[in-house]
């Protein structure tokens, strides 16, 4: 029997030894990190990780290596996937033409808040409407994709009204389940059996999700508006710094524009071919069309330094 400090794991097992249970043997350091980091991570450990909690003599060597399980990058993807899954994620439409959809977006703001430990509650908020925060951030219009996960389509057949209808009740019984865990798909037609769920209360609830600006057509295209372009976070300072360049360099484009035509037109209307200088030469040209013979029949060219005649026929323009 191996006690230990927590008078709590003392307790369980003191009961489990008066009810004739004893508690197999503790597995050794190998199998330890090997169901540990599958359960943190979903990976088996490195040879190194396993190597250095062997040999950690340490008495709290379990801890650090769960810590430093925690810290990798793969605890946020083994988890994410999971909400993921809830959030009923996916890269295509999901009905009729089953378009792939551009998503990942999102699936890399789950991971990363995973990461970073943010708090559920905020979680929460900007999962549901991060994009009606007050001055609301790339990430947190990002993290709102949660209700865009919603399945599309644009079969001919449908009736608009009842696919409205569908993609509300959809957000609807994804929140109850994910939120508050209640299969509340049963108060679409009466109220709850089982839960304290009316009928009223579930189209209350969907209501919050009923004003939203996606278009029931999803028109078998990629990504259905709205839709904001969300740059890699290496390109991101970059990409704000734009703008505000490239409408100054349209500006000055524009005002060079203007001041040119007038010095273009001035120079057009006071133009002879004194002022041209010298004209170009046409020697070692393949092909020169001076296109000068106006109404005539006859096109004079000079191909390779020798003149030719071309006769136009009544079709050419």
């Amino acid at each position: 029997m191996n006690w230990t400090q927590n008078p709590i794991d003392n307790f369980v097992l003191q009961k489990l030894v008066e009810n004739g249970l004893t508690p197999a043997v503790e597995a050794d350091r190998r199998t330890l990190a090997r169901r540990v980091s599958l359960d943190i991570t979903g990976l088996p450990p490195t040879p190194e990780v396993v190597d250095i909690f062997v040999n950690d003599d340490s008495p709290n060597a379990y801890e650090k290596l769960v810590d430093s399980l925690l810290a990798s990058s793969q605890w946020g993807e083994h988890r994410g996937r999971y909400w993921l899954d809830y959030a009923r994620y996916a890269d295509s439409h999901g009905i009729h033409f089953d378009n792939f959809r551009e998503m990942w977006a999102y699936r890399d703001w789950v991971i990363k808040a995973f990461n970073q430990n943010m708090p559920f509650d905020e979680f929460t908020i900007e999962n549901l409407a991060g994009d009606l925060l007050p001055n609301a951030t790339l990430e947190q219009q990002v993290a709102s994709g949660f209700n865009r996960c919603n399945m599309t389509t644009n079969e001919g057949g449908i009736i608009d009204e009842e696919y409205a209808v569908l993609y509300t009740r959809d957000r609807t019984e994804t929140v109850s389940a994910v939120w508050m865990g209640l299969t509340a798909g049963c108060a679409t037609c009466h109220s709850h059996k089982f839960d304290q769920l009316s009928q009223n209360e579930f189209y209350q609830m969907a209501a919050f999700f009923n004003n939203t600006t996606q278009a029931v057509r999803d028109g078998n295209i990629k990504d259905t508006p709205p839709v904001i372009a969300v740059p890699m976070e290496a390109d991101r300072n970059r990409f704000e710094a734009l703008p505000p360049l490239i409408a100054a360099a349209r500006a000055a484009a524009e005002k060079r524009g203007t001041a040119a035509r007038v010095e273009f037109d001035t120079w057009a209307t006071s133009a002879t071919p004194e002022t041209l200088g010298e004209p170009v030469s046409a020697k070692g040209l393949h092909l020169l069309a001076e296109m000068n013979e106006g109404d005539g029949k006859t096109l004079g060219l000079t191909l390779d330094d020798s003149p030719v005649e071309v006769t136009l026929n009544d079709s050419a323009t």
